[in-house]
């Protein structure tokens, strides 16, 4: 079911790539690059002063040559190891990563450069930037289920929402911070909405109403309504759409619907197996009877029996397979025989069944 017409911007939004991230990119490539070059150059310059210095006394040309030998080799192994393991973020597809630069914090920049999030790819990054893999986003669309009550005229029905999103790759330091509570909130207003649009209701009104409220759904949280933007904006996500599933009554409500079913079915059984033993084929035929004496209550009575001993609504009572057949065929004499070997009392009841279907046939 679409809910809206998704534009350019929508689309673009959608394919979530680092592009839409606004981090300085070039400035990341010069201390990458040039890292290994300081160091090495730093190392060489302080190994030789502070040799060159420690040794004056006894040899300075070789205080300052092995010093600035050993700091050069030092600077530059330091400097290879920060460009290989903290001067790069490499991302899978469909996923965004957080880190934190102490330096931003400490001079009081902005909060993204204080939080940079890098997207799918291959990117430079400063390697004193805090990582940790708990801060791993993935981008792929997930759907969140919540369940509210709401309150109806004559009673409470539950109603399963179905929530399609996903983070948005320009407010990942937003969405780490809400995710958590992303469920409970967004099911909240759901419920107030719900409970807005259907009050003064009643729960068949209500359960019969799916459709309506899908639509209602989708108008209200279509792309660029205010309601969209203040709860994407809120948790740092891109919503989809939003769609209920089912409408239930309560436990009672169900378990009163699935008695009134079942007695239904019940009468219904009943009444087709008096209209077969008695030559009837229609309803009308059935009532003419009842109304003329020839279907007394005793016969209704016993048909009752049958047919809830059939259904398996008579406590205590078994029955095999064969049950089924006396109710579409009727009963013959090789059934009673067959049934015998159930118990006497059972073959007994379906031979009277019997003998009143041909006096009444």
């Amino acid at each position: 079911m679409d809910v809206h017409t998704k534009s350019e911007e929508d689309v673009e939004e959608l394919n979530q790539t680092d592009d839409l991230i606004d981090r300085d990119r070039a400035y990341r490539w010069i201390v990458a690059l040039g890292t290994p070059i300081a160091t090495t150059l730093v190392g060489q310059a302080l190994g030789g002063t502070i040799l060159g210095i420690a040794l004056a006394p006894i040899s300075p040309g070789f205080g300052w040559d092995f010093g600035s030998t050993m700091g050069l080799i030092g600077g530059a192994g330091l400097g290879t190891w920060l460009f290989l393991k903290k001067s790069f973020v490499s991302n899978p597809a469909v996923t965004a990563f957080l880190t934190v630069d102490p330096v931003a914090a400490w001079f009081g920049w902005s909060a993204h450069k204080q939080k940079p999030t890098y997207g799918p790819g291959f990117h430079p990054a400063f390697w004193w930037e805090g990582r940790d893999g708990k801060n791993t986003v993935s981008l792929e669309e997930v759907t969140f289920t919540f369940t509210a009550k709401v309150v109806a005229t004559d009673g409470i029905v539950s109603v399963k929402f179905e929530a399609r999103l996903r983070a948005n790759i320009r407010q990942i330091p937003v969405f780490i911070a809400g995710v958590a509570s992303v469920g409970a909130d967004i099911g909240s207003i759901l419920q107030a909405k719900i409970m807005s649009k259907v009050k003064g209701k009643s729960t068949d009104e209500i359960s019969n109403s799916v459709d309506d409220l899908n639509a209602y759904l989708a108008d209200i949280f279509k792309a660029g309504s205010p309601e969209t933007s203040n709860i994407e904006k809120r948790f740092g996500i891109i919503l989809g759409d939003i769609t209920i599933g089912e409408i239930l009554g309560s436990d009672d409500q169900q378990k009163t619907l699935t008695g009134r079913f079942e007695m239904k079915a019940i009468a219904d059984m009943m009444i087709d197996y008096l209209k077969r033993i008695n030559g009837l084929s229609t309803i009308e035929d059935y009532n003419q009877a009842v109304k003329e004496g020839k279907i007394t209550q005793n016969m209704i009575d016993d048909a009752m029996r049958h047919a809830k001993s059939v259904t398996g609504n008579v406590d205590g009572m078994k029955i095999n397979e064969n049950r089924t057949r006396f109710q579409l065929e009727g009963v013959t004499p090789e059934m009673v025989e067959a049934l015998g070997s159930i118990g006497p009392s059972l073959a007994a009841f379906v031979a009277a069944m019997n003998t009143k279907g041909e006096k009444n046939g």
